[in-house]
């Protein structure tokens, strides 16, 4: 499914301006579907200090999505959270963890003023998850359904620093939140089992590679230990995607959080042997786990847009 222009799809790709707050919030634009035969409206979400500009040939670029799901008349939107990618703001930096609900709620505003009968499924990664969970919990717009990759419903137990630094580091984040913090272990950890993707991603001048500021760590922190809690208010159809090799996110916590959805919600949850935190990123060329989470999302949406 690779496109082979990637380049000139990027391109073409629409990018542009909206405003959040105070912030101007880079969004791209897949190409154009009728809006007689449009399903539904796939709106991608990243993580933390990641983005949607050009790494690396792969099922996971912005523009492979796009060329996948427009072919099944899905119509693709990603947007970059402030402070990441194009968009406007100090580099990874978030005061309040709700600055990132706003930011989904203008591109949300924004896309549903365009296409107001639509249906529109968040499809996150990471982070990006407990953005949307946060969001759907907080009942801050209707959406028809999700798809969680790697979803961030726990952090790994391997990431955490002892609960006295823990306590040191919340404390100070209060007075120095701009304070970097860390050993680089996020960034010089698996993003995925293909070496040639790690490094392209950690060179790609929109990726974050620097320490964290102090207020980031505390705000990932302090939802990650939320977001076990808001599992029951998940109303909405879920599909969620985990790697049970995955060091960065907890793949119990993950099971754990599916378990506890809404008891009258439509979800599915899919453990991938073998995969670590980035699942659309092949481990060889050999490796078609991307492509079947691809399929399987599509007959996921298939189900939910009738």
């Amino acid at each position: 499914m690779y496109s082979k222009n990637i380049f000139l799809h990027y391109i073409i790709m629409k990018q542009y301006n909206i405003k959040s707050k105070n912030r101007l919030i880079n969004v791209l634009e897949g190409v154009d579907i009728n809006d007689n035969i449009c399903k539904g409206i796939i709106l991608n979400i990243h993580g933390l200090g990641s983005h949607f500009q050009y790494v690396y040939n792969s099922h996971d670029e912005l523009v492979n999505r796009d060329k996948f799901f427009s072919q099944f008349d899905y119509k693709t939107f990603g947007f970059e959270f402030h402070g990441h990618g194009k968009s406007e703001g100090p580099r990874c930096t978030i005061y309040n963890f709700n600055d990132l609900l706003d930011d989904l709620y203008f591109v949300l505003k924004f896309i549903s003023s365009s296409y107001p009968y639509t249906k529109i499924f968040l499809m996150g990664e990471s982070m990006g998850c407990a953005v949307i969970i946060k969001y759907i919990a907080d009942k801050l717009h209707e959406i028809d359904g999700i798809i969680l990759l790697s979803p961030m419903c726990g952090i790994n137990k391997d990431m955490k620093p002892s609960p006295f630094m823990i306590n040191l580091l919340l404390f100070s984040s209060n007075i120095l939140p701009w304070l970097p913090y860390g050993t680089n272990k996020f960034n010089n950890d698996t993003l995925a089992s293909n070496e040639e993707y790690n490094t392209a991603y950690r060179n790609c001048p929109y990726t974050f590679n620097g320490l964290f500021p102090l207020c980031t760590l505390r705000e990932l922190y302090k939802t990650s230990l939320i977001i076990p809690e808001l599992a029951s208010k998940v109303d909405v159809p879920s599909i969620i995607f985990q790697g049970k090799e995955d060091t960065i996110t907890c793949p119990d916590c993950t099971i754990h959080f599916h378990e506890n959805i809404h008891i009258n919600t439509d979800k599915e949850i899919v453990l991938i042997e073998g995969k670590g935190h980035n699942l659309l990123v092949q481990k060889t060329k050999l490796d078609n786990s991307p492509e079947s989470i691809y399929r399987q999302i599509v007959m996921w949406l298939t189900k939910h847009v009738n």
